[in-house]
């Protein structure tokens, strides 16, 4: 969740430094269960995604009437 775009082969090495041995050769199922688990989550992720921009839009539609406001009172 914290990472919906890492691939399965991007997790692999993640997954054998944390657990050694207990992942050897599982690179094609790791694969399978993480597309099983975005269609699953597709639309939670989604929706997080979403949040996050549009948060930032906002935090820059803020600095931009946040600056016209001081221009305004400066000028």
């Amino acid at each position: 969740m914290a990472d919906p775009l890492l691939t399965g082969q991007q997790a692999m090495p993640r997954l054998e430094q944390e657990h050694p041995g207990l992942y050897l050769g599982s690179l094609r199922t790791l694969q399978r269960r993480m597309g099983e688990w975005r269609v699953t989550h597709a639309e939670q992720v989604v929706g997080q995604q979403m949040g996050a921009i549009r948060d930032q839009e906002n935090s820059q539609l803020n600095s931009k009437k946040s600056l016209q406001t001081r221009r305004q009172l400066d000028g």
